[in-house]
């Protein structure tokens, strides 16, 4: 029987209430939650964390900074448009980020 980590179901249960709050809740609150999110990174964290979501979302979306709230508009759209595009761009190692680090 394969041992869980407390890691994983962590990663688990943030995935989980993202993806809730993504069926739920208005655009405005998921965007602020993105940028309350994106806010407790470092800058080096916030870099890497936007280098993986332009990877995935069109040049016209992109942000130009990494300004928490032009990120978080940037997941915002995108995630409107094509959901689950924040677990493709953190759930493989997003910078080294998962999506419980950025309490979502």
């Amino acid at each position: 029987m394969p041992q869980v980590r407390e890691g994983d179901l962590r990663d688990e249960v943030a995935v989980e209430r993202y993806r809730y709050m993504q069926r739920t809740a208005p655009p405005g609150t998921v965007e602020q939650a993105h940028v309350e999110a994106f806010a407790k990174l470092t800058p080096e964290q916030r870099r890497r964390v936007l280098d993986e979501m332009s990877q995935t979302v069109p040049a016209s979306e992109r942000a130009s900074s990494d300004d928490p709230q032009a990120m978080a508009r940037m997941a915002t759209r995108s995630e409107t448009r094509q959901p689950g595009t924040m677990e493709r761009a953190l759930g493989s190692g997003g910078g080294g980020r998962g999506m419980d680090d950025l309490e979502i």
